[in-house]
């Protein structure tokens, strides 16, 4: 992209702030536009620098907000393009954990991961950076027809199957439609959630569509060859885990067709 990622980073951790401000400075393509423990500041913040992401810390329990009533402020803002929204949070509760999904986060990491660092959330935003700015482009000048836009899904829909053949995924998996149709959907629009609107489209259970999708992703990692694996797959890997999670593989697929086109 032409242009660095504007990050607002809104957390009352000092240490967790101090880390994150060291690894934006030596990240390449993203600036640090406002740091604050205040969501009363942080939405000033946003009205006056429109960030294209923030990375929210959830447990604002010291200051004068809390994380999730933020994302409930940002909603009645009615900004004309919302930012993304990168959660970092202490807890492991899963229940939470999808209450801030649904409140609109798009993104989280917990720290409490034996490999979480600072430099984990500058490294996520940038491989999802090319897709948060994907998103801001609407110039409104070019209105394209029914015609133009099914050719395009067309062309984008096989641009996918190519790339997943390059890395082994099976085409004999159920989770290989469930990857095109996700990898699709976020080219289109990052947002929370796209594993309910996969199961949606599908008319399968969210939990069983999450379930196929990673099995046909750890498939490839396990029956494919490792040089080819990383000749094509370029984003960073857990080396706890091994394997890209579902949203990592989906996000990295979405900007490297979005990209490369």
């Amino acid at each position: 992209m032409d242009r660095d990622l504007k990050v607002l980073l809104i957390e009352d951790d000092a240490t967790a702030c101090r880390d994150i401000i060291k690894a934006a400075d030596i990240t390449d393509g993203i600036r640090l536009i406002g740091v604050t423990n205040s969501t009363d500041k942080a939405v000033q913040c946003v009205s006056d620098g429109l960030p294209d992401a923030i990375i929210l810390g959830i447990e604002l329990n010291k200051t004068s907000g809390k994380g999730l009533p933020f994302m409930q402020q940002l909603r009645d803002m009615k900004l004309e393009i919302f930012p993304y929204i990168l959660v970092t949070t202490n807890s492991t509760d899963a229940a939470a954990n999808d209450t801030a999904r649904e409140m609109g986060a798009d993104f989280i990491i917990c720290k409490q991961q034996s490999d979480y660092k600072a430099a984990n959330v500058m490294d996520f935003l940038g491989s999802v950076k090319s897709v948060i700015l994907g998103k801001k482009k609407q110039s409104g000048t070019e209105v394209l027809s029914v015609e133009d836009k099914e050719d395009i899904d067309k062309k984008t829909h096989k641009r996918i199957h190519a790339e997943l053949d390059l890395i082994g995924v099976s085409p004999k998996v159920v989770g290989r439609s469930y990857l095109v149709d996700g990898i699709q959907r976020i080219m289109e629009k990052p947002e929370p959630n796209f594993s309910r609107k996969i199961a949606a489209h599908f008319g399968k259970s969210v939990p069983s569509v999450e379930r196929a999708m990673q099995t046909a992703i750890t498939g490839a990692w396990k029956n494919n060859n490792p040089q080819e694996l990383t000749k094509y797959y370029t984003a960073r890997i857990s080396p706890t885990k091994g394997i890209p999670t579902v949203t990592e593989f989906i996000y990295f697929y979405a900007s490297k067709v979005k990209n490369n086109w």
